[in-house]
């Protein structure tokens, strides 16, 4: 359950990306900047916060099955071929997956981490 800091604290799970956090590919500069961004800022507000008993951690998804990660006119099966090659888990992330390591971030269990930013990319930014 998320508190209110006047209340004892609470956890924040940013949403950044393997790209821009952890790898870099071209034409996507506005894209990575942005993400890249996200991770820093949970980073640092992490250490600015942890002290009111606020813990800030990020989940960074690689290639999931969303429309986002769809290439220009590339179909959701050219886009799991091309997954299978460049990925090692060789399929995309279920939202179902993502949404558990932003569940866990944010659970009691994860209550020691701090800064943490949890890479859901099937071990592409391995």
């Amino acid at each position: 359950m998320l508190r209110p800091r006047e209340h004892g604290g609470g956890a924040i799970v940013d949403i950044s990306s393997h790209l821009g956090a952890h790898l870099r590919i071209p034409n996507t500069a506005p894209y990575i900047t942005s993400k890249a961004a996200v991770s820093a800022l949970t980073r640092a507000a992490a250490l600015d916060h942890v002290h009111q008993g606020i813990r800030i951690n990020a989940v960074s998804p690689g290639t999931s099955a969303a429309p986002m990660s769809l290439r220009p006119g590339e179909s959701e099966a050219e886009r799991a071929e091309r997954v299978k090659t460049g990925n090692p888990l060789g399929r995309v992330a279920q939202a179902e997956e993502v949404a558990a390591a932003v569940l866990h971030l944010a659970s009691p269990a994860a209550g020691a981490v701090v800064g943490a930013d949890l890479v859901v990319d099937g071990g592409a930014s391995a």
